[in-house]
């Protein structure tokens, strides 16, 4: 069976889609370069790690590095600027319940 292959700008534009697709599902933008080969479904993290460093040059994502192991560091990536996760607005007035139903 053949499999497309995708060139670099898709690439990149499915490694966004998965910062999207972790907003969408509520969770942190975050990811290393390995997780987002996985999310991808590459199996070089090596040539991820390629393309975020140049969206990091092209001022699309941002990084930190954070300490694995003694002596060795990774860096997460997330998009930059961060993505913001909406959240409901708090509710000032109290709830009332007639019957198990909300009365307004």
């Amino acid at each position: 069976m053949k499999r497309k292959a995708y060139s670099r700008g898709e690439r990149k534009e499915m490694i966004l889609n998965e910062f999207y697709k972790m907003v969408g599902a509520g969770l942190e933008p975050y990811a290393t370069a390995y997780q987002m080969a996985k999310y991808i479904g590459l199996n070089s993290a090596q040539h991820v790690r390629g393309m975020m460093e140049e969206m990091v040059k092209e001022h699309v994502l941002t990084f930190w590095q954070v300490t694995h192991r003694a002596g060795i560091d990774k860096k997460v990536y997330c998009p930059f600027p961060l993505i913001e996760i909406p959240t409901e607005p708090k509710r000032t007035e109290p709830k009332i319940k007639f019957h198990g139903r909300e009365v307004k």
